[in-house]
């Protein structure tokens, strides 16, 4: 991974999977508590409408986790090589934190096929593949300089809230917030990596190169990293009103349905949902 293309690409598939997380988990949740009117349960994978009906059906998800790990660490394995000989052993690092992401694709699809799995394996699975790569990121530091040291920290600090926000959507599954952490810190982690390509290997002709040294260059990474976080979280509210302005649209929400799923967004835990039949006097508020 250490080249502009490396960071590039595996930040783009993050950034990928958390966005289409965060779009799937929100319409799902506008979906469940309008139309059906039941109580929302995420998940860890979710179908894709865009495909053929006949294709709808499938494990699209854990399919492209199989694919993109498996050129991922193939890649990885090649560019360490040079002269018959394993000589970047950094990659042997990246490679093994793609396998358990590999795992994760597998068991998306045996999960699928409906085997006899424990319960919530593919949470358990995903939250080990991301203790993984926090617990190999640590220990990936040595003999950096200041700057590549803190991007890298703060890429720890990313897998770390991913791994508590999955964690935390494995015990809340009706809890919305929970969910749309474990996505947003995964999109966190793409739009970073794709930052740290352009910081470390900046590809465009006659750019002027960072000086990883400079106490003032440091603090302006420090402060990028919080606007990739606010960037997201606004994302994140935009997809949001999206899903409801066209649910509105649709005469799907009205302002009894509204007050509620506004309440319901801040409690932790489950929470029954009742959308017909309920006026506002039978809301239970905080004071």
């Amino acid at each position: 991974m250490g080249t502009f293309e490396g960071h590039f690409l595996d930040g783009v598939a993050f950034a990928v999977f958390g966005l289409w997380w965060t779009a799937n988990l929100i319409c799902g949740y506008w979906r469940t508590v309008t139309v059906s009117g039941s109580v929302y349960t995420s998940s860890v994978t979710f179908p894709c409408p865009c495909l053929c009906q006949s294709l709808r059906s499938w494990q699209t998800e854990g399919a492209l986790k199989i694919v993109i790990s498996i050129v991922s660490a193939v890649t990885e394995i090649l560019c360490a090589i040079r002269n018959g000989e394993f000589v970047y052993f950094g990659n042997a690092q990246h490679a093994t934190m793609i396998g358990f992401f590999f795992l994760s694709g597998v068991v998306d699809l045996l999960l699928h096929y409906k085997l006899p799995l424990p319960r919530d394996i593919d949470y358990v699975i995903l939250t080990l593949a991301f203790c993984i790569e926090a617990f190999l990121l640590n220990f990936h530091l040595h003999d950096r300089t200041p700057m590549d040291a803190q991007l890298h920290t703060f890429l720890i600090y990313a897998v770390y809230a991913c791994i508590v926000a999955t964690l935390l959507e494995l015990y809340f599954r009706s809890n919305i917030l929970a969910a749309l952490c474990r996505s947003n810190f995964t999109l966190l982690q793409g739009t970073w990596l794709i930052q740290m390509g352009f910081v470390l290997y900046n590809p465009f002709p006659g750019s002027v190169p960072w000086n990883e040294h400079d106490h003032d260059q440091l603090m302006l990474v420090t402060t990028m990293f919080a606007w990739h976080m606010a960037g997201i979280v606004i994302l994140t509210l935009a997809i949001w009103m999206g899903f409801y302005l066209y649910h509105r649209s649709l005469n799907l929400v009205d302002d009894v349905t509204e007050d509620r799923m506004l309440w319901e967004t801040q409690k932790l835990g489950y929470a029954e949902i009742e959308v017909e039949g309920s006026d506002e006097s039978d809301l239970d508020r905080p004071a």
